[in-house]
Parts: C-alpha cells; structure tokens; sequence
C-alpha cells in the first residue's frame, strides 16, 4: 500500500489486501493485483531512481499523539 494514489502504478497487492484482512475486512487475496518488486538496481543505474517528495500544505499534523480518549458525553 502506499500513502499516495496517484493513477496507474499503485497496485493492490496480496499483502495489502492480507493486512486488511487482519484487521477485520472481509477480503479476497485473490481478487489482488500482479506485483512484484521493482530492481532498484537497475533502476538506479538508469538514473530514474529519484526521491519522492510528499505534497505539502495537505492535511494537519498533531502537535502530540493522544494516549487517552476524551470521556463518553451522554
């Protein structure tokens, strides 16, 4: 899985789907997609291994991670 979806290129592997399972969704890992690791290798020695940068001004950061739920309101 990836944090960004971006068009083609973002398959949903059997893993994923797996994980997703683990938490409860009723899945079918035979409904996932084809995939197999990329060589980055060779990649790199074509020079198209470049880094990703996250888009920025999308979403909020947390100043802290809550460790407590806030009490139920009847």
């Amino acid at each position: 899985m990836s944090p960004f979806i971006s068009g083609a290129g973002n398959p949903l592997s059997r893993m994923a789907a797996a994980s997703l399972g683990d938490m409860g969704y009723q899945v079918d890992p035979e409904g996932a997609e084809p995939y197999k690791l990329p060589d980055l290798l060779q990649i790199a020695r074509e020079g198209a291994l470049v880094p990703h940068t996250a888009p920025l001004g999308d979403g909020i950061m947390l100043p802290f991670v809550p460790t407590q739920l806030p009490a139920a309101t009847p």
